[in-house]
């Protein structure tokens, strides 16, 4: 028998995914685990870190120095690219109900989970612009804190 608290879900995310599926399940009380958010803004503050560290007159990441902080930023990538997809797993893309592209911070999130993961695919041409938009990372953390969350909407709210 299925807990209750799985059936306040959509019963198949993605057309797939029971909500009596255990992986699923896990995900979801995951990201219900109260360190969640506090382990997600650590990882926002430290990818804010590598991201002020960096030397941005070495546009080629010639320097050990870059490189590194390259390799740090990759894995940055990485983590957010898994909460995406648990997220996604957990409550849908975009036609359920709580789905994570019906919360427009999550579409802040998805959108700088796919332009990071454009920026580890090596060899392309002209899209070291696209580096630019990693400084949208720290906005993460508007979504992972409630208070700055609403903090926020009530600032855009108030604005004419």
């Amino acid at each position: 028998m299925v807990p209750e608290k799985y059936k306040r879900f959509d019963p198949r995310t993605l057309y797939i995914f029971s909500y009596t599926w255990r992986l699923r399940q896990i995900f979801i009380d995951f990201l219900g685990w109260k360190y969640y958010d506090y382990i997600m803004v650590l990882s926002i503050i430290g990818n804010s870190i590598v991201l002020a560290l960096a030397d941005y007159t070495d546009e080629d990441n010639l320097t050990e120095w870059n490189q590194k902080l390259d390799l740090a930023d990759q894995v940055f990538t990485i983590i957010y690219l898994i909460e995406a997809a648990v997220k996604i797993v957990a409550f849908g893309f975009i036609i359920h109900r709580k789905s994570y592209l019906r919360d427009p911070w999550n579409v802040i999130d998805f959108i700088v989970v796919v332009i990071g993961i454009i920026s580890l695919i090596p060899n392309l041409p002209n899209l070291k612009s696209l580096r630019i938009l990693r400084i949208f990372r720290p906005l993460r953390s508007i979504n992972a804190v409630p208070s700055i969350k609403r903090l926020v909407a009530t600032l855009l709210m108030s604005l004419p």
